[in-house]
């Protein structure tokens, strides 16, 4: 869709149970379309431990951690995720860039 479509823009909210469960393949995803990926999140009220999960899943690269540490069971499945490990620039557009772009600021 992101190839079709090219205002097309995707965040991430409410998906790193999914995202990473294949984090290669979404990295790759975000190395195709850089500027076409926001940050994002479905937490509210967010809390520091949430922060704390988004920049662990799209900076580090940890493997095989959990996606919802305050449950005591996992909201979408009993799995664990993998992050991203994104250079510098990547994480500048995901957290700021893209979002400029699309709210003309």
């Amino acid at each position: 869709m992101l190839a079709a479509a090219l205002n097309f823009t995707i965040d991430i909210a409410g998906r790193l149970a999914e995202l990473g469960r294949q984090p290669r393949r979404f990295r790759e995803l975000i190395e195709r379309f850089p500027d076409r990926v926001l940050f994002g999140t479905d937490s509210y009220p967010i809390t520091s431990e949430q922060y704390e999960l988004h920049f662990r899943f799209l900076e580090s690269d940890d493997e095989a951690f959990g996606y919802a540490p305050e449950s005591p069971v996992p909201p979408q499945g009993r799995w664990t995720i993998s992050a991203l490990h994104l250079p510098e620039e990547q994480l500048s557009a995901i957290y700021r860039d893209t979002a400029r772009r699309v709210l003309g600021l």
